[in-house]
């Protein structure tokens, strides 16, 4: 029967074994004193005592326990057990100190072993890793916590809605605080209260589809920026609407109308500024300094003949692939200088490639708006404004201020200027022509200031072509021009001086050839007045021209002979007939030789005038019109002017213009009469008549001698000084 016991008894140990080993929580068995009798693995692993080291310790040596919050031991629950006699369970904050010094967050329970007898044995203590669990526990408490401070605080407003009627109706459950001051309500007042009953514009406002939508899909959507109104609020907001887990709709949203406001002022303004930039006609640029990017606008583009499309994508490299290069140096240290912080701005007037190749002027200016942390610019915002049409006018404006209209020579103004860049010691020997043009006023006076005009511009084309590059050639007055010569001798601006002379020799006429009177003269010293050197020039120039004049006065008079000759019906013989005749006259007066060389001279040029008219005029053969007979009538005064130009036919001016007055006052030009007709004049009418009428025209057959006198008698009185004719036909009679 013992042997019985002993097998059961043992069995029974095998069984217990077996259970508390197969047991997920930790189990540790004392006796009565508190000395472990019995522990799982599960108890080795979390206490880290292995079970045959721990049999027969004391309780507290192995099940180590204290409080999680105060740090302190808790009290022994075996102790606790005995002495209460029943089931205990430690504090949720009880931390388990393994053997190695690790914790563990426990669930624990402890309860009395009682045998048979119904007395108490031992102790039995189960027991658990809640290590996890109390994290997550822990997590979610502060989760929990979170969340509150954030719906409480948060700025966005944040409602909760319960669905009803299956996503029919949505009905507030909760509001933050923020949405009860952006939609001006009260929690407790809308509280249960359906939303299209709280906000009426709702289902206008586009949201409570979103709303719907959300609830049958379980996908969250964003409500696009949407304007809302109804009777009692209005406002811009922006909403965010998900579902929740508990099949609850949460709305997050804000209150964007102070931004929108903002914005529609920005975009205002940005319109109002695009329209000013649009209007000002400029292009406009932003740089940013650090990444290179740059954004232009059309015009920008537009300015050099593309289109922004054709330029994109835009750098810091688009603008200098366009700049100049010379202009593109400049501005980068202009820039540097902004950047650096010595200029208020940037500004730089730079030119920049066209499509079509040529450069255009730009006004390029901008300004730093924004700098990095380490004060380094960042942002800068510019403008680009075409001035080429400033440009050009400046360029015109500056040449015109240094340059001569006509014959586009340097002026007077930039010859003085550039005297003292000329007057140096390291431009020696400096030599100076100083030219005035012969025949000027005649030219003007006889074929017009258009053939002065050209006559001008020969000269100074010639004296250009004549010159070295580096020489100055400047038109200093009307028919003034003076030519500076730097490192030039004596010698070399007497060739310059010879191939002017030999130019103007070569020259055509047009209609008279050009010629101008030079002097010249050359300072070797650096001690001598460059002034004085001019005078120098100046006076040999007037010498020259002295000189030259009667050359030159001779040359005009045969130009001026042989286009009358060329141009109408006087020809040489008339001349030389009516040079006869005059002098009989002249000789039957008594003039002196002086009044009859003048005579001579009148008989040549009385006709001078009518080179003003033209050929087709002049040689008509039929009848004259009227206004052709205005155009003759002309010429007297035509060659008044002429002679009157000239220094050497100013003597002959009077008769010129008077040689077809009449002695009644019925002549032309001015219908003056009798005596108060230079007698020159009044001479020169009466042999001219008879030679016409002798000679004949193209126009008219020549009729007799005698036919001529008796003409001239019956216009004696009229036409013709009545006492001049008696004489003129007694000389006539008697075959001169």
């Amino acid at each position: 029967m013992s042997n019985l016991n002993e097998q059961k008894l043992k069995k029974e140990k095998e069984e217990l074994k077996t259970t508390l080993n197969s047991i997920g929580d930790a189990v540790i068995s004392t006796d009565i004193e508190g000395n472990i009798v019995r522990m799982n693995p599960v108890a080795e692993l979390l206490t880290g005592w292995k079970s045959g080291d721990a049999i027969g310790k004391p309780i507290q040596k192995v099940f180590n326990i204290i409080n999680a919050k105060t740090r302190k031991k808790v009290e022994n629950p075996v102790n606790k057990v005995l002495e209460e006699k029943k089931v205990i369970r430690l504090d949720n904050h009880t931390v388990l100190i393994a053997k190695d010094g690790s914790e563990y967050k426990i669930d624990d329970s402890a309860a009395p072993i009682i045998n048979e007898e119904e007395k108490i044995i031992g102790v039995v203590l189960v027991f658990r890793d809640v290590t996890e669990k109390y994290k997550q526990q822990n997590s979610l408490r502060k989760n929990k916590d979170l969340y509150q401070k954030l719906f409480s605080n948060i700025n966005s407003g944040v409602v909760i809605y319960e669905v009803i009627e299956n996503g029919e109706d949505f009905i507030f459950k909760n509001i933050n605080k923020a949405s009860e001051k952006i939609e001006q309500i009260d929690k407790d007042e809308v509280i249960g209260k359906s939303v299209k009953q709280v906000f009426p514009g709702i289902i206008d406002f586009g949201l409570f589809d979103v709303l719907q939508r959300v609830w049958r899909t379980g996908k969250a959507e964003n409500h696009p920026i949407s304007h809302y109104e109804d009777e009692r609020i209005t406002g811009w907001r922006e909403n965010y609407v998900c579902k929740l887990t508990s099949k609850e709709i949460v709305v997050i949203y804000n209150d964007i109308t102070k931004r929108k406001k903002r914005e529609n002022q920005i975009e205002s303004q940005k319109q109002r500024l695009k329209n000013i930039i649009d209007g000002a006609n400029v292009g406009t640029w932003e740089w940013n300094v650090q990444t290179g990017e740059t954004i232009f606008n059309e015009k920008w583009a537009e300015m050099i003949g593309y289109t922004l499309e054709e330029i994109s994508p835009t750098t810091i490299e688009t603008w200098k692939k366009f700049t100049h290069p010379n202009d593109l140096e400049k501005a980068k240290k202009m820039l540097d200088k902004h950047f650096k912080g010595e200029l208020d701005q940037y500004r730089m007037e730079i030119r920049m490639k066209h499509k079509n190749g040529d450069w255009v002027w730009v006004e390029d200016k901008g300004k730093v708006i924004s700098w990095t942390k380490d004060n380094k610019p960042e942002l800068v915002y510019g403008t680009h404004l075409n001035i080429n049409k400033r440009k050009k006018a400046e360029k015109q404006l500056k040449y015109k201020t240094f340059h001569d209209e006509l014959t586009g020579l340097y002026n007077r103004a930039y010859f003085k200027e550039e005297i003292t860049r000329y007057d140096n010691k390291r431009q020696l020997p400096l030599s100076i022509i100083i030219g005035d043009i012969n025949g000027l006023k005649i030219t003007n006076d006889t074929f017009g200031h258009n053939k002065g005009d050209k006559l001008l511009k020969n000269v100074a084309q010639i004296l250009e072509n004549s010159c070295r590059q580096e020489d100055l050639v400047a038109r200093i007055g009307g028919d003034e021009f003076v030519i500076l010569l730097p490192q030039t001798s004596k010698e070399e601006s007497q060739e310059i001086y010879t191939r002017i002379k030999n130019a103007c020799q070569k020259a055509e006429k047009d209609p008279i050839k050009p010629s101008i009177a030079l002097g010249s003269a050359t300072k070797k010293e650096a001690n001598e007045d460059f002034e004085k050197i001019s005078e120098k020039a100046e006076n040999s120039m007037y010498q020259n021209k002295i000189h030259e004049s009667t050359k030159v006065h001779n040359i005009i008079l045969d130009s001026l002979k042989k286009m009358l000759k060329e141009k109408s019906n006087e020809t040489l013989e008339h001349r030389q007939r009516l040079e006869i005749l005059a002098v009989a006259l002249g000789k039957k007066l008594d003039l002196s030789p002086h009044k009859l060389n003048t005579l001579i001279l009148l008989a040549d040029l009385h006709d001078i005038g009518k080179i003003t008219i033209s050929k087709e005029i002049l040689k008509k053969p039929g009848a004259l019109t009227d206004k052709e007979w205005d155009k003759i009538k002309e010429h007297p005064t035509k060659g008044y002017e002429i002679a009157n130009s000239s220094s050497k036919l100013n003597n002959i001016a009077e008769g010129i213009l008077c040689h077809h007055e009449h002695w009644d006052g019925n002549g032309y030009p001015h219908e003056i009469a009798g005596e108060n007709i230079p007698l020159s004049a009044r001479i020169i009418s009466i042999v001219d008549a008879y030679d016409i009428m002798t000679s004949g025209r193209p126009y008219k057959e020549a009729i007799s001698k005698k036919e001529a006198l008796k003409e001239l008698k019956n216009c004696a009185g009229s036409q013709f000084d009545p006492k001049l004719v008696e004489i003129f036909i007694d000389i006539i009679k008697n075959k001169l």
